[in-house]
């Protein structure tokens, strides 16, 4: 997610994180950075993934479809007898003068929704048990609702898996709320039983123990349990859940319950970040992927961890301009077309087949924004069509598998991307 302007052990040594923080690279002495760019500070996600759901922003307007059980889709209702909506729906969000409110970010969850308008002010929708939707209370809510004491937000983020909240305003502040049972909120708090129903500011962790908030960030991303923020000098920061390394620290080290600066390969910083459900994702300032976390079904494209993602042969996948990681699989817009890799049980790369891959491979997908939820893709593609391949469970496809009869198509899976009709 990016700035608009144009994804339990603790480091409680200070030492440590003294020297994590600045040494700000890992050797690799073996690549030279090529075409060098600047962190992404523009255009908002017009399209996410949830969970079983999609939202996609078209004209102004949020639309959605898939699984609606907690009114995630935020169109007063909780779907059809058994949840679903198998095809768009158009959301109509009025403001307290009765006018419509105009989108132009969505980001999708577990269970709940957030939307960000064109004054900067977040909405949100859903689920709300241990206060996601940032209401203050834990009142779930089946339309969006404004939430309180937000403003000048210039993105939002959320996860297919995860119950709470993440934004950034445009002071380049982060603030947070929800579930807080690894440290995800930031606020140098923690506890399974921790939940925040408003938003709060992300803390910054220090020597001396004094209170510091983080600040100048220009992108955002939202994991299960952990976060990646990126400032305006290309660093990357990080807090929440270390599991499997997906901080890009120490395994020894669990949890970051404050923001710290997490080490890069040397010579780049970073263009863009996506925090994932156990891996995580940095696309570099060479346009090369930097992956750390769980690899089961090879989700980092990479034989280490942490490291580079690479193709079938063992090349660097280079050329990297967007990217995007859903529960157990990822994909990379790049200047040759889209690539996957992870998990393809249900055909969720849309190559038209259903084999996994430890490396990433070409799909048929166009290019554009990429949205991964659980066993589906999605792609919002340059002419405003979304394109989707995956399960079809709930509805996530939001379209008819061709040949498949009726009674059998919310239970099918369809492996390659095919045009979902609004």
């Amino acid at each position: 997610m990016f700035k608009d302007s144009v994804s339990m052990k603790v480091w409680g040594a200070l030492s440590a994180l003294s020297l994590l923080a600045g040494c700000g690279a890992i050797a690799d002495d073996e690549r030279a950075p090529a075409q060098v760019r600047q962190a992404v500070t523009s255009a908002a996600n017009p399209i996410a993934a949830g969970r079983y759901h999609v939202l996609v922003v078209r004209n102004g307007s949020i639309w959605g479809w898939g699984y609606d059980g907690y009114g995630q889709l935020g169109d007063g209702t909780t779907g059809d007898a058994n949840y679903n909506r198998a095809s768009p729906i158009q959301l109509q969000v009025l403001d307290a003068q009765g006018a419509p409110v105009t989108f132009k970010s969505v980001a999708a969850a577990e269970t709940h929704s957030l939307a960000l308008d064109t004054n900067g002010k977040v909405w949100a929708f859903g689920y709300n048990n241990v206060g996601q939707l940032g209401l203050g209370t834990y009142q779930q809510s089946l339309v969006p609702v404004q939430v309180p004491n937000l403003s000048n937000v210039v993105a939002i983020s959320a996860h297919t898996g995860s119950a709470f909240s993440m934004a950034l305003d445009s002071d380049g502040q982060v603030w947070t709320w929800g579930y807080n049972n690894a440290g995800q909120l930031g606020d140098g708090t923690i506890d399974r039983y921790d939940r925040k129903l408003s938003p709060v500011k992300v803390k910054v962790q220090t020597t001396d123990g004094s209170v510091s908030y983080l600040n100048d960030v220009v992108s955002i991303s939202a994991g299960l349990d952990h976060c990646l923020a990126i400032r305006s000098d290309g660093t990357v920061w990080g807090w929440g859940s270390n599991a499997g390394g997906k901080l890009f620290t120490p395994t020894s080290v669990t949890a970051l319950y404050k923001a710290a600066q997490l080490p890069l390969p040397t010579g780049t910083t970073a263009v863009e970040v996506v925090a994932g459900y156990t891996h995580s994702l940095i696309l570099l300032s060479d346009g090369t992927v930097w992956a750390g976390g769980f690899n089961t079904w090879g989700y980092l494209g990479s034989p280490t961890n942490p490291g580079r993602v690479n193709l079938a042969n063992g090349v660097t996948l280079s050329g990297v301009s967007r990217l995007e990681v859903g529960k157990t699989h990822s994909a990379a817009i790049t200047s040759t077309g889209v690539y996957a890799w992870g998990d393809n049980q249900f055909g969720q790369f849309g190559t038209g087949g259903k084999v996994s891959a430890s490396h990433a491979v070409p799909t048929y997908f166009p290019g554009g924004y990429p949205a991964l939820g659980e066993e589906f893709s999605a792609v919002l593609d340059g002419n405003g069509d979304v394109w989707t391949s995956g399960s079809n469970v709930h509805g996530r496809l939001g379209r008819l598998i061709p040949g498949v009869a009726a009674a059998d198509q919310l239970m099918s899976t369809d492996p390659t991307p095919r045009k979902v009709t609004f």
